[in-house]
């Protein structure tokens, strides 16, 4: 009989206050544990997007550098040039191998005034 009554009641009120708060009662008692989760989770989700939607956002200072990046340099080196580098190292190790002088090394293999003898004859 009270199916009959709603049934009415809902035919000629569709839109009565009081039977969609109750409607909506119902709608929330009858939830499993899953929709409830779901729901939480939306929830979250939505306030997590509104923040970042939202145009009085906070921006940290912090994690912004304020540094340029320094210019963008080319790794590639011609083999020419690398030769030429590589070369003017080789010569200047022994350029600074053979600062010792004559001198010294006569001393160190005891030839002493061995060039002084040579330069005589």
């Amino acid at each position: 009989m009270r199916l009959i009554r709603d049934w009415f009641h809902h035919l000629f009120n569709p839109h009565c206050i009081e039977c969609l708060a109750e409607r909506e009662d119902n709608y929330h008692r009858s939830q499993c544990k899953g929709c409830e989760n779901l729901m939480l989770i939306i929830e979250q989700k939505n306030h997590i997007i509104e923040s970042l939607i939202s145009p009085n956002r906070q921006i940290n200072d912090n994690s912004i550098s304020k540094t340029s990046p320094g210019p963008i340099h080319n790794k590639y080196m011609p083999w020419d040039v690398k030769r030429q580098m590589l070369e003017r190292r080789d010569r200047e190790a022994a350029m600074k191998g053979s600062k010792q002088s004559v001198e010294e090394l006569e001393k160190e293999l005891g030839l002493e005034n061995a060039s002084e003898k040579l330069e005589t004859v």
